[in-house]
């Protein structure tokens, strides 16, 4: 399950970082409007923590998607 969750994790971080550079923005910029530390981000970009369901409805919102556009729903 371990290894589970840390490919997860991995993935969805491959994921934000495909976004925001999609919608070109730094780490910063999104951190801005998501009301987030940047630090996070680069956190969840390389997969090192899960985004919280509040910080992943920011995170949604400062990119203009929904948050399952995150995920193959």
């Amino acid at each position: 399950m371990h290894e589970r969750a840390n490919q997860i994790k991995q993935e969805f971080g491959e994921k934000l970082r495909k976004l925001r550079k999609g919608k070109k923005l730094s780490m910063r910029q999104l951190a801005l409007l998501a009301d987030i530390d940047h630090s996070q981000i680069r956190k969840i970009e390389i997969g090192a923590i899960s985004p919280t369901v509040p910080t992943l409805y920011s995170l949604a919102e400062a990119l203009g998607i929904t948050p399952c556009d995150f995920f193959d729903c």
